[in-house]
């Protein structure tokens, strides 16, 4: 199509003329106005928590808080939530360099991805209805219909999910690479005598392949809609653009090599889940995802895992869904655009709602962001067909009550405790809810109810790692050691490979006082999950009392340096820096107690064993003496005066 394509538009007196198809003034106040609604709709989930694969992803992520060496911020873990997914990644990382722990800051950075991912669909809407085929029925309509529908789906609160919950940005940035590399090709029709678009369309669609697999569906996304829009037959397709689609398909083999470790990700048969009862429950859950799309009510964050066996209703959904895909296969042979949006719908959704199951997070709303755009455009263009030129002012109240509706959303993500508490109202049997509502109530003190919430959690599902795990904590702080024990020890058990579960065993272990097991408990969490920093300063603090002090000194700077507030951990990094012959360096850990913990005996008289290494006695006797004037009957101070005057005069400190 030539780049000065028109549209027509009505003049005042009812004869038509033709304008630009791109006027720079329409998109400047429909892009004003999409980025007021949308700040108005989020404004509450700038101060969201973190929830549920947060932790992971954002707080026990040592990778997102260092940006050398560059080639690490490629190969992120598998166990950090952007494992394989390496521009999600960066992601993370620039905005940790940016913003630091601020979770404003990633909140913020969720929502101008969203919002920009709404513009590109504006983009690829507007221009659509300009393209030769599709110029005469919708041309006029062109830009309203752009609006409308980036409108209608940037502020529909079934999108919630993929950006108020932080470790969801990965299928929001994936959506917007999936819409700027369709935009691409878009503009790249309007010009095929400049070859940028495509290559700006080519790069969109690597970078896509790189945060996250839902991606893979992009390259044939395009290619349909070339041959239903465009160029109507395969052998002029082609003809036309045969090496453009050459090299999208290759973006296929950087998606294959980063997903070599898909299968540590929970992802994959062995999980326990059949071929069968998986097609079965996402056929169901398709189905669930349309009506969401029409009508957002009941939203639920986390639908868990306990979802009971598939029966004749999940039949009937997958008999429904096997009919509306083989009218959608019939219908692309005659290049009809419905058929396109109901190709969109289930294709895109086909990574994550197929045969390949995802036995952890079988149904999952945020699955919806990019297929939703598909049913958004089946109703703005139904409300067209239905009320004609009123359309446009009918959608525009719907846009006005999609913002109080996702505003209402967002506002249930203030706190962990309101989210989860939604979540178990709207899935009752799910034992995931309950166990997370728990820990919610254990992160605010509140005990007794989340005994209540992690013991229900373990009635519906007894062989839950992360429930028993919860419940130690709990146990451990009403002063149940025993009990605490035998909980963490089961969920190491019920999963070796739960790091939170051998850090609890390590607690429960010292005050047992096992240290051996303690220390080797804490090992293994250290080994699993080495951003768990907790772990890493209490291993140093049994390690240092076990005379293992080189060892010591290795965790506990690992656990100050990612956590400065670990008082007890810089403590035994002072001492045992002492220990080792290094006061001068142990001298700023001391201080640095002192200054937080003015109290703190033992940091003082630490400090003082480290001036007379240092050749200064005399400071030190001082200090110890004012501290047993303020405490005279502490016999530990009186004893380690007397060693200091007993002492022999320290050598002054070598230069």
């Amino acid at each position: 199509m030539a780049r000065d394509m028109k549209e027509p538009r009505r003049e005042p007196g009812g004869e038509m003329r033709l304008v630009s198809g791109t006027d720079r003034s329409f998109v400047l106040v429909a892009a004003a106005a999409l980025t007021i609604a949308a700040l108005i709709a989020y404004a509450k989930s700038f101060s969201a928590p973190l929830i549920l694969d947060d932790w992971a992803t954002v707080l026990h992520n040592p990778e997102i808080r260092r940006v050398w060496p560059l080639w690490s911020m490629f190969t992120p873990s598998e166990s950090t939530g952007v494992g394989g997914r390496p521009v999600a990644n960066i992601s993370f990382v620039l905005n940790y360099a940016v913003s630091g722990d601020s979770l404003a800051g990633f909140h913020a950075v969720n929502f101008a991805i969203h919002l920009f991912a709404g513009l590109a669909l504006f983009g690829v809407i507007r221009r659509t209805p300009l393209l030769p085929v599709l110029r005469e029925k919708f041309g006029r309509d062109a830009a309203w219909l752009g609006l409308m529908v980036a409108g209608l789906w940037t502020l529909h609160p079934l999108q919630t999910e993929s950006v108020t919950y932080i470790s969801q940005r990965t299928e929001s940035l994936m959506g917007l690479f999936y819409f700027l590399s369709l935009y691409g090709f878009v503009r790249a029709v309007e010009d095929e005598r400049s070859g940028r678009w495509l290559l700006f369309s080519l790069g969109c669609c690597v970078a896509g392949m790189g945060t996250k697999e839902g991606m893979v569906t992009a390259p044939v996304m395009i290619l349909l809609f070339d041959l239903v829009f465009v160029s109507r037959t395969m052998g002029e397709l082609w003809r036309r653009r045969g090496l453009y689609y050459a090299a999208l398909a290759a973006t296929w083999l950087l998606l294959a090599v980063l997903m070599r470790g898909v299968s540590g990700r929970g992802v994959g048969f062995g999980h326990g889940l059949s071929v069968w009862s998986n097609l079965l429950i996402e056929a169901r859950a398709v189905v669930g995802y349309a009506t969401l799309g029409l009508w957002p009510s009941p939203l639920v964050f986390d639908y868990g895992t306990d979802l009971g066996t598939p029966g004749l209703a999940e039949a009937a959904c997958a008999l429904f869904l096997a009919g509306f895909g083989l009218w959608v296969l019939l219908a692309l042979r005659l290049y009809s655009g419905k058929a396109y949006l109901g190709a969109w719908f289930l294709i895109t959704l086909a990574p994550t709602s197929s045969i390949v199951p995802i036995p952890l997070q079988p149904i999952s709303e945020n699955r919806v962001y990019v297929p939703l755009a598909a049913v958004i455009t089946a109703v703005v263009l139904g409300a067209r067909w239905a009320v004609g030129r009123r359309a446009p002012f009918i959608l525009a109240t719907g846009s006005l009550a999609m913002v109080v509706l996702t505003s209402a959303r967002n506002a249930t993500y203030r706190s962990e405790i309101s989210i989860w508490t939604d979540t178990v109202a709207k899935r009752p049997g799910s034992s995931r809810a309950h166990n997370n509502l728990g820990f919610a109530w254990l992160s605010a003190g509140r005990l007794a109810e989340a005994k209540t919430e992690i013991e229900t959690a373990l009635r519906i599902k007894e062989e839950y790692s992360d429930a028993h795990v919860n419940l130690s904590s709990v146990l451990g702080q009403l002063g149940d050691v025993d009990g605490a024990f035998a909980h963490s020890r089961r969920a190491t058990q019920l999963d070796p490979r739960n790091a939170n579960a051998f850090y609890n065993l390590g607690v429960a272990s010292a005050q047992k006082g096992d240290i051996a097991d303690a220390i080797a408990a804490y090992e293994a969490a250290v080994r699993l999950q080495p951003g768990l920093l907790s772990a890493q300063g209490n291993l140093g603090i049994l390690l240092l009392r076990s005379d293992r002090v080189k060892e010591s000194i290795a965790h506990c700077e690992i656990a100050v340096k990612g956590n400065p507030g670990l008082v007890d951990a810089r403590l035994s990094l002072a001492c045992g820096l002492t220990m080792s012959g290094r006061a001068a360096e142990a001298m700023p850990h001391f201080q640095e107690v002192i200054r937080t913990n003015p109290g703190n005996l033992d940091a003082q008289l630490n400090y003082s064993v480290a001036l007379a290494q240092m050749g200064r006695s005399a400071e030190a006797i001082v200090l110890v003496e004012a501290i047993l004037k303020a405490n005279p009957s502490a016999t530990v101070v009186r004893e380690v005066l007397e060693r200091l005057k007993a002492a022999p005069p320290s050598a002054p400190p070598a230069k």
